[in-house]
């Protein structure tokens, strides 16, 4: 099979000749486009052009999903709540109207269009936190009261806050394993929800997730305790796993990629399609930081490579040379 080779594609309009010319120039055969941008590509031109088309969906996060639930706030162990961090706003992930609405639109997307597409990749599939960063704030949550009546078996209208500070604490003192376990089955519930949803469609539609850069020992195994990305777990209905390995936004060097591909292989047993940054952020990346966040991907993943995002391909042709030296080299 072909090594995947590609970008994350949010399509603007007013050149789709020019941005469809690129993905051949370079030699790209696959994109993640956003479902909300999904109307505003040629899937016709792209099939004909020999190009993947992985939807992704981004699930628990985004400032509509506040306004329209505002009871979707997740709240931490000391009765706060986590209202935004920077571009971020989180939602709790067993809000019941969110998890419902999403498996209801992802099954309107795959009866009106799951032929036409490769694959449903899932994003903000976690408990909040924003990873971005070398000492990323880790918040234990979410004591709503959605997570507290389920969690302990409830059925409350609301807590005080004292009431969540003495919950939380006596949860993360004398039920921790329990409540990891959990925060863990529930994502993978939900994600094994939209395994159904294909499933019971019979579409060739590849479902994957964007998977935390973190290793299992990272931060004390933030990526379990507090995110609740168990990848073990959620192999049983993922068929690849797509780390975001974004280097530079994590403050480590390029030579950071080939691990944490390499430990969501080991863990996973399941293709891993890492995607790399070629965004200047938090600082300008220069192509040569570019091709080394490639090449440390490629030498480590066989599945392929995707990179974040096509923009700074198109407008820097230093970095357009890059990508397509790198992915002519793919067989």
């Amino acid at each position: 099979m072909t090594a995947i080779r590609g970008f994350y594609w949010v399509p603007s309009g007013d050149d789709m000749a020019d941005q469809l010319a690129l993905l051949a120039d370079v030699g790209a055969n696959a994109v993640y486009v956003p479902h909300h941008a999904l109307d505003k590509i040629p899937l016709d031109a792209l099939r004909r052009q020999g190009v993947r088309v992985y939807v992704d969906r981004t699930i628990f996060a985004g400032a509509d999903l506040r306004q329209q639930y505002p009871d979707s706030a997740p709240i931490d162990a000391e009765g706060n709540v986590f209202d935004r961090e920077g571009w971020y706003v989180p939602a709790c992930p067993n809000h019941p109207q969110i998890r419902r609405a999403h498996l209801e639109a992802i099954g309107r997307l795959l009866d009106q269009q799951g032929a036409e597409i490769d694959g449903l990749w899932l994003d903000f599939i976690r408990y909040p936190v924003r990873w971005e960063g070398d000492r990323p704030r880790l918040p234990q949550t979410c004591f709503c009261t959605h997570c507290l009546n389920l969690f302990l078996g409830e059925e409350r209208t609301g807590y005080s806050a004292a009431e969540i500070r003495a919950q939380a604490q006596t949860i993360l003192q004398e039920r921790r394993d329990e409540w990891v376990d959990w925060k863990c089955e529930r994502i993978a519930e939900f994600v094994q929800a939209v395994r159904a949803e294909i499933g019971a469609r019979d579409l060739p539609v590849q479902l994957g997730i964007f998977s935390l850069p973190w290793r299992r020992t990272d931060f004390d195994g933030a990526i379990r305790t507090v995110a609740g990305q168990d990848l073990r777990r959620l192999a049983a209905a993922v068929d690849t796993f797509s780390p975001m390995v974004y280097h530079a936004l994590c403050a480590r060097p390029a030579s950071w990629i080939g691990g944490v591909i390499g430990e969501v292989r080991a863990w996973t047993q399941r293709p891993v399609l890492p995607i790399v940054q070629s965004i200047g952020r938090p600082d300008p990346l220069p192509a040569p930081e570019l091709d080394a966040a490639l090449a440390a991907a490629m030498e480590t993943s066989a599945t392929g490579v995707m990179i974040f995002t096509l923009d700074p391909v198109r407008e820097d042709s230093d970095k357009r040379a890059v990508v397509r030296e790198r992915f002519g080299a793919v067989h």
